[in-house]
């Protein structure tokens, strides 16, 4: 997303400085991370998490997350948590991760979901990342189709692997003839 559209996005979410709308929550922020979760609607439960969970095992999940498995980048507006996409290790490294996402916001929200899959990319890339796992469940769904345009998919039965390998600076081998 170019800066200009960014700061465009930002101001219409109500944030006052376009550059701290999206970042990278940590630890310190668990119980900021378990009210966004808390205050989504019934319908917003069960598609990011499958199922409408109670506020206290959103609680519990909170605090179960493993921060040095688990990057979460945020988008604010001036007064909350609007979306959280979280990027967990699928395997014991960051060559793999698997990506979820909640947002609040209503209508389309496909401006603010690409910023956060190109930060995840961009992220989780640093760290070593080559592929993301999308799970092609009510999960999943609201990022389609924005991850496939961020590289080669391989489409399983229930879950996508997007190959993001140029998105976060690695360079793709190329095809044997």
């Amino acid at each position: 997303m170019k800066n200009a559209n960014l700061a465009e996005f930002s101001r219409s979410v109500g944030h006052p400085n376009h550059q701290d709308a999206f970042r990278a929550l940590t630890a310190d922020d668990c119980d900021e991370v378990s009210r966004f979760y808390r205050e989504l609607s019934f319908e917003q439960r069960r598609r990011r998490f499958g199922g409408a969970l109670s506020d206290s095992a959103l609680e519990a999940f909170c605090r179960a997350i493993e921060w040095r498995r688990t990057i979460i980048i945020a988008c604010f507006s001036a007064e909350r948590l609007e979306a959280v996409l979280e990027i967990s290790q699928a395997v014991a490294s960051w060559r793999c991760c698997e990506i979820s996402l909640a947002s609040r916001l209503p209508g389309d929200n496909s401006t603010v979901v690409a910023q956060l899959l190109q930060l995840a990319a961009f992220t989780a890339g640093k760290l070593g990342c080559h592929e993301f796992v999308v799970p092609l469940d009510e999960t999943g769904r609201i990022m389609f189709p924005l991850p496939e345009s961020m590289g080669r998919a391989r489409i399983t039965a229930d879950h996508a692997l997007i190959d993001i390998g140029d998105y976060a600076g690695r360079k793709r081998q190329p095809r044997a003839a």
